[in-house]
């Protein structure tokens, strides 16, 4: 298909695909006067100083062309938020981890302060609402980013439990000074003590669930036919399909089935509930 429009609340986005640049550019000048008679037939109105456009692809940095909306000039930009999420033009995923890294610096803030007038309990009730629900929150897309993007958000992460724990049932683990404490303390043994995942579990969880979906035929219209099956399925219910680059072993369609595959028969039975198998594999990456 060469263009799609979706539609959520007062957010759209139209996503146009071609060959080159000079079709896109054929594509939008066909659609945009069909999406500006759509609504004025069903009494909308397109803000068009809120309307941006972005070109992804190997030509996006040298081609760049004039888009006009109810006569308005479009601005031409390297990254949109949509969503929720902010996708960049090389997809790098950049701009939105850096957004991220925002907020787990405000959290860092906050529990500073918070962790000597609460317990461990309510600390952990804030971070599963201020720090877990953005970092779980479209992991699968911006959780594929290069690890030199996403090494600061570890960090910053690590930081965010490190705090927590200097308040409560940790604070044996320090016997010296709390500098020297940390110090020795191993990330690993920190996030189990206090049953947190890290960045790169919140990721392989959120991936095992999704692949329990594909496996139950459950998954959205738009990520059916993502992932290869065999044609006689005895002992794989996916295929690992070869991977030439290291994108290519970021992509889900490469991960999905290599997590699936490394995962006991006993968590993979398709006749486990979604809760059940949310339970079990929970506490495999905890």
């Amino acid at each position: 298909m060469k263009s799609i429009i979706k539609l959520f609340a007062d957010d759209s986005l139209l996503f146009v695909s071609g060959r080159d640049i000079d079709e896109i550019k054929q594509i939008l000048d066909d659609e945009l006067p069909k999406i500006e008679q759509w609504f004025l037939s069903n009494k909308l109105t397109i803000n068009a100083s809120k309307t941006e456009y972005m070109i992804n692809g190997h030509e996006a940095t040298n081609n760049s062309f004039s888009i006009y909306l109810n006569n308005t000039l479009l601005n031409n930009s390297h990254s949109v938020k949509y969503l929720g999420v902010t996708i960049d033009d090389k997809l790098s995923w950049k701009p939105h981890i850096e957004q991220l890294e925002k907020k787990l610096s405000t959290a860092c803030a906050l529990i500073c302060k918070l962790r000597y007038f609460v317990d461990q309990s309510c600390l952990l009730k804030y971070y599963y609402a201020h720090v877990y629900s953005h970092l779980q929150y479209a992991i699968l897309a911006w959780g594929t980013a290069n690890k030199t993007v996403l090494n600061k958000l570890n960090v910053l992460h690590r930081r965010v439990v490190r705090l927590m724990t200097l308040h409560g049932p940790l604070k044996n683990f320090f016997k010296y000074n709390q500098d020297d404490a940390l110090g020795n303390i191993k990330n690993l043994e920190l996030f189990k003590s206090c049953e947190i995942l890290a960045i790169d579990d919140i990721y392989k969880f959120e991936l095992a669930k999704l692949m329990h979906k594909a496996s139950n035929n459950c998954l959205p219209p738009a990520l059916n036919g993502i992932f290869m099956r065999p044609r006689y399925p005895r002992q794989k219910q996916f295929l690992i399909p070869l991977a030439r680059t290291k994108n290519g072993e970021r992509s889900l369609k490469y991960a999905g089935p290599k997590l699936w595959e490394s995962l006991k028969p006993q968590f993979k039975d398709p006749t486990l509930s979604y809760s059940v198998f949310l339970h079990k594999n929970e506490n495999i990456f905890a």
